[in-house]
């Protein structure tokens, strides 16, 4: 089996993972990231139009994962400073949407589920090669998954698995697990194992937004806006629950997404192609016919990676 060294081994390489990747590496100190994904950024995942995952260059970016940062929090408008990310102001103008039954709706003039929030130019994924641009090519390595991690005198071992199945060691200082604490104890052994109390916290730890699906639709033209709508709508019907503008700060295509109301299991049994088709019968209630053509629609559901949802 072959053996590696390095001083930190970071299990995760999503914002949590990278960021402290990034500071361990500018305080001069060898690291190692180990990402279980053949891509950077977990739970965060911007695409350009087409629906191909984009990590920089453009403005239009989509996000599939999280989408708002919001003002009042300073450690992320730092972050963001010291690596040059801009943000802009969530679409607000036009009126909210409340659909209680099919075809009967109210609208709520000004009012904005999202008012304080701002989205970052170009998607979030704009985050995460700000981030993996200031940890050294060499020092993060994908589609590598953490199955155990031994304790000893002189540090930690840990055993990891490639998407051939073929496992490999990495000897370290120390490990810093930066994935959700519920997986981390799902997926990887630990020798000696981790105190009860310990283990307990970590399952009852939920994912944040792991159980979540979401859809995009994507137009030529701003529709909703056309009919005096912002994007945003609440609905009791569904198939979407939630929905908002997604669109690019600069120009075009434009977007919304909605969060998918129906349960994971009920998703999965309606088929990913009617869940699309009765989204955009619901798109064109609320917000008109021309919302019957979108130029692609693309869906994410969270709860369906083993990489994000645990399945107990």
């Amino acid at each position: 089996m072959n053996l590696s060294k390095t001083e930190f081994l970071v299990v995760g390489g999503g914002l949590s993972g990278l960021h402290t990747a990034m500071a361990l590496s500018s305080a001069g100190r060898d690291c190692l990231v180990l990402e279980g994904r053949a891509r950077l950024g977990g739970r965060v995942l911007t695409c350009d139009a087409m629906g191909c995952q984009i990590e920089a260059g453009g403005l239009a970016g989509y996000d599939l994962g999280p989408t708002w940062v919001w003002q009042g929090q300073p450690r992320v408008a730092a972050l963001f400073r010291e690596l040059g990310i801009e943000t802009f102001q969530q679409h607000r103008p036009g009126d909210l949407l409340f659909e209680e039954q099919p075809d009967r709706f109210q609208r709520y003039p000004g009012l904005a589920l999202q008012g304080d929030s701002l989205r970052v130019v170009g998607g979030i994924g704009r985050v995460v090669t700000a981030l993996a641009e200031r940890i050294p090519d060499h020092r993060i390595r994908m589609a590598a998954s953490v199955t155990a991690v031994t304790r000893s005198s002189s540090g930690v071992l840990a055993t990891v698995r490639d998407l051939q199945g073929r496992d490999s060691e990495i000897s370290a200082a120390a490990a810093l697990i930066t994935a959700p604490p519920r997986l981390a104890i799902n997926n990887i052994r630990f020798d000696p194992a981790l105190p009860d109390e310990v283990q307990a916290r970590m399952v009852a730890t939920p994912t944040w937004m792991a159980g979540h699906a979401k859809l995009l639709a994507i137009y030529q033209e701003r529709l909703w806006e056309s009919a005096g709508c912002s994007g945003e709508a609440i609905s009791r019907v569904g198939p979407l629950a939630e929905i908002h503008d997604a669109s690019p700060r600069d120009g075009g295509p434009y977007a919304l997404f909605g969060f998918v109301g129906v349960p994971a299991d009920q998703r999965r049994a309606m088929g990913c192609e009617r869940l699309k088709a009765e989204a955009i019968i619901q798109l064109q209630r609320l917000f008109g016919a021309g919302l019957a053509s979108p130029q692609r629609v693309l869906v994410k559901a969270w709860s369906d990676s083993d990489l994000t949802a645990a399945k107990d």
